[in-house]
């Protein structure tokens, strides 16, 4: 809901957005939604994000992952399992 409401903010307005979806069973309030963003990151999304940057490389890496590892083959590999 958070990247829709950015998305549509400057054409709308956040109050007018978060009005509309309450009416429609989609229950955000502006205050809400202001908190989420002023809220800083967790260390769980910080290291989700460090995480997911260290798979995609060794996923599409041309001699580790090749496009093609699951994800067990893909923790095995020493990119990810040195990172961890």
């Amino acid at each position: 809901m958070i990247s829709f409401i950015d998305d549509h903010r400057d054409l709308f307005g956040v109050e007018p957005i978060c009005r509309v979806l309450t009416e429609h069973q989609v229950k955000i309030a502006p205050s809400g939604y202001y908190a989420f963003k002023a809220r800083p990151a967790s260390p769980r999304s910080l290291r989700d994000e460090e995480l997911i940057a260290v798979i995609e490389r060794v996923f599409w890496d041309r001699n580790l992952g090749r496009g093609i590892s699951g994800a067990r083959k893909i923790w095995r590999l020493e990119g990810v399992r040195s990172f961890v």
